[in-house]
């Protein structure tokens, strides 16, 4: 009788000594969980669009599309140190690429001062926009390269420089070509918020629609470099925002590089918005209307002119449906447009997470 006990006593206790180590591994586990929680951050954007247009000609056409596919990581290494990696789905090569990777050292609440090393956008423009057309800005303006960017925020005020590879002038190999720096200022109040910003680029024909002009006419390096400047500025008052930009180049180009009207371009670009946000029967809803305006960049093929509105709704958290609608004008025949007119219409399913 008293073996039996002894022997069920033991039992109970290898029992409890395996149900105490299965509560420490999953507590062990829950604790690396929330580790990796705490250290790495995944995002992504998926959007789908059912589009009409009807170009200067007359001619119409329409098509459902998968509009962006991106995922992005954020791992913080340690409180002053963070990696980057975002990927995106290229719909015209129909493959997956790296649109960022890069390191960031500092930028954390001990030290403002940061550096960031890698492939990513540069801070030149800022090219926020409520529309689902790109800014006339962005195409002319936006530069992706293998850069290094120094700089500082605080306070609400930021400066940078950054230097990059850029395209070839003259001939030369260096192998950093590009310079550029900006300083800002941003508010955040309940219900007050402003921005604000100006910066400049050695050259503006390392921007995304520069290169892709020059690409198309063959060339693969530029007589001499042509600098850039980006200004913008916008304030959100309650539910009303309001936003501008400018993007221009500081000199022309050569006529065999970037050609208007039989001579060089010296490309510029403006953009306007303004938005108006409510709920709608507990859904957040914006309405925004934007004008935006070229100068010498019909080589870019961009419109002279464009009008938009949109409106959109928020069904679910990160879930929103966006319809939009743009008018352009295109240049004069003088200048080598048609001297036509065009329009587009835009329907979009969205999710960000």
């Amino acid at each position: 009788m008293a073996f039996r006990k002894a022997t069920a006593l033991v039992a109970v206790g290898m029992l409890t000594l395996g149900t105490a180590d299965q509560t420490f591994a999953e507590e062990k586990e829950g604790a690396a969980l929330e580790q990796i929680k705490d250290r790495i951050t995944f995002s992504g954007t998926i959007e789908v669009d059912a589009l009409w247009s009807e170009d200067v000609a007359g001619e119409s056409s329409s098509d459902i599309a998968l509009a962006t596919a991106t995922l992005g990581v954020e791992a913080r290494l340690a409180s002053w140190a963070e990696a980057t990696l975002a990927l995106d789905w290229d719909d015209e090569e129909d493959k997956v690429t790296v649109d960022e990777a890069f390191i960031t050292l500092g930028k954390s609440d001990d030290m403002p001062a940061y550096l960031s090393v890698g492939r990513l956008y540069l801070p030149f423009g800022n090219f926020t926009t409520k529309m689902l057309q790109d800014p006339f800005t962005l195409t002319l303006g936006e530069i992706q390269a293998s850069s290094l960017v120094g700089g500082v925020t605080f306070k609400g005020f930021s400066a940078a420089i950054f230097a990059y590879n850029g395209m070839n002038e003259g001939g030369d190999d260096d192998d950093i070509k590009g310079f550029g720096g900006m300083v800002g200022y941003e508010f955040q109040g309940d219900d007050l918020s402003f921005t604000g910003g100006v910066a400049m680029a050695s050259n503006i024909a390392d921007s995304g629609g520069i290169d892709d002009a020059f690409s198309e006419a063959g060339l693969d390096e530029i007589k001499e470099h042509v600098p850039g400047l980006a200004l913008y500025g916008g304030a959100t008052i309650g539910p009303v925002s309001v936003f501008a930009e400018y993007v221009g180049a500081l000199d022309s180009f050569a006529a065999g590089e970037l050609a208007f009207a039989d001579a060089g371009a010296q490309p510029a670009a403006i953009t306007v918005e303004a938005a108006y946000t409510i709920e709608l029967l507990q859904h957040e809803t914006v309405f925004a209307a934007g004008y935006q305006w070229s100068d010498e960049a019909i080589a870019l093929g961009l419109p002279e002119q464009r009008v938009l509105a949109s409106a959109g709704v928020a069904l679910i958290e990160g879930l929103r449906v966006i319809g939009e609608y743009y008018h352009d004008w295109d240049y004069s025949s003088e200048d080598g447009g048609s001297d036509g007119d065009a329009d587009g219409i835009t329907l979009r399913l969205a999710y960000e997470f």
